[in-house]
């Protein structure tokens, strides 16, 4: 089944357009699906991430591109609204 890591932030002042620069990975991660950056207004941002499963998101947490991401994200986010991991099921129109 795959994975859905949700998460609303808002965003320091003028730097959305960096932290979208930062979602942009040089190489995709391996168990990734979907990657969505929603923006709301000016300040606010819901990321979207959809893995394989449980597990390729646990071996992403570990890497390198995480930790990078994480770093841009301290300097560029005010603060985080809500997080959580979520099942994601497929619904067919």
């Amino acid at each position: 089944m795959a994975i859905a890591w949700m998460a609303s932030r808002t965003i320091r002042p003028g730097k959305m357009a960096a932290l979208r620069k930062a979602w942009q990975f040089k190489r995709k991660p391996r168990g990734l699906i979907r990657l969505y950056f929603l923006r709301g207004g000016r300040d606010e941002m819901i990321g979207i991430s959809v893995f394989e499963s449980r597990a390729a998101l646990a071996r992403y947490r570990r890497t390198a591109a995480e930790r990078e991401l994480l770093a841009a994200m301290k300097r560029l986010v005010k603060r985080v609204n809500w997080a959580g991991v979520y099942n994601a099921e497929d619904v067919r129109l």
